[in-house]
């Protein structure tokens, strides 16, 4: 439709076999210079993307590789931004800056301490307080039912011993609507913080 004006996706990339990176670009336009996401060899690893459509309604996904390399790649969709009324589903982005709303290793907003495998925690986003060095931002983000939908980025800081990887899915719903999607993948010892919607 005319009215999409972009759209969310996580593009997730796997089975690489040269280290590389992937750009996106709407349908008919040039790819640009920047990546949405880079990968290494035997990784998999996803990131979130806003892309606007081409005219056609479709977007160019481009692997840079070098000469011989390939790669499977996996696209999910979130949602879309769209010119319509909000009664329609239209919404609008209302950007905040970068503030903290949860940190495990503190007990802050979430549980003190990780979060074992296999177990979920609950964030407060409507009304949440967040926090600077030293300062609180309270109501950070209206307690309000026309709050839909937040962007946060999801910090996975995977240090057990002996751990192979860590995939963490965020849902508005969870435990009983934890998707089969997974947002971040962390393999042992790594950190990793995409950005989730």
């Amino acid at each position: 439709a005319a009215d999409v004006l972009a759209v969310s996706v996580t593009i997730t990339v796997t089975g690489a076999t040269q280290n590389g990176n992937v750009r996106l670009a709407p349908a008919g336009s040039a790819l640009p210079t920047s990546a949405a996401l880079t990968y290494t060899t035997g990784r998999t690893v996803s990131n979130i993307a806003i892309v606007r459509p081409g005219a056609n309604g479709q977007i160019t996904i481009g692997l840079n590789s070098g000469v011989a390399g390939q790669a499977h790649v996996v696209v999910d969709v979130h949602g879309y931004w769209s010119t319509s009324s909000f009664a329609t589903r239209g919404a609008r982005l209302v950007g905040l800056g970068p503030t903290r709303i949860m940190d495990t290793r503190y007990g802050y907003n979430g549980p003190n301490g990780p979060i074992a495998s296999g177990a979920t925690a609950t964030l407060p986003i409507r009304g949440v307080t967040g926090v600077n060095p030293g300062t609180f931002v309270y109501n950070l983000i209206p307690n309000s039912p026309n709050v839909v939908a937040v962007m946060i980025n999801v910090a996975v800081i995977n240090t057990t011993p002996g751990s192979v990887a860590t995939s963490l899915a965020v849902s508005a719903n969870a435990p009983s609507g934890t998707p089969s999607i997974f947002d971040v993948h962390a393999p042992a010892g790594a950190v990793r913080s995409p950005m989730v919607i």
